[in-house]
């Protein structure tokens, strides 16, 4: 069964921020480089309840980070090389446009499913 998503390319280039939507659903992702998440505050649902991954490297390697929160803004703007071993160069976060979709139960849920 096919899906239709629309993907938004916010800073006009493929190495910028997107905002990836399916049709008809309430979920939205965006992408966000590290270096644009200052930019990205006054994204639309960007500090309600979600799930992110952090796509960087650390002193060996190259990692996957899973993580929640209530504002995932403010969340990805703790996560910082200063108190994190390691540094993230993108950022994928999952998001709803409606109230109450993404509660601590399923978010908890999607976070361990993620990170399995």
């Amino acid at each position: 069964m096919g899906r239709t998503l629309e993907i938004n390319l916010i800073d006009g280039s493929a190495d910028g921020r997107y905002i990836i939507s399916e049709m008809y659903k309430s979920s939205i992702t965006y992408k966000i480089p590290k270096d644009k998440l200052g930019l990205s505050a006054e994204l639309d649902y960007i500090a309600t309840p979600g799930i992110y991954l952090l796509f960087g490297k650390d002193a060996r390697e190259k990692f996957v980070y899973v993580g929640e929160a209530e504002d995932v803004y403010k969340r990805l703007s703790q996560h910082t090389p200063d108190k994190d071993n390691y540094l993230w160069d993108e950022a994928l976060v999952f998001v709803s446009s409606k109230k109450g979709d993404l509660d601590k139960a399923r978010i908890k849920y999607l976070e361990n499913r993620l990170y399995d």
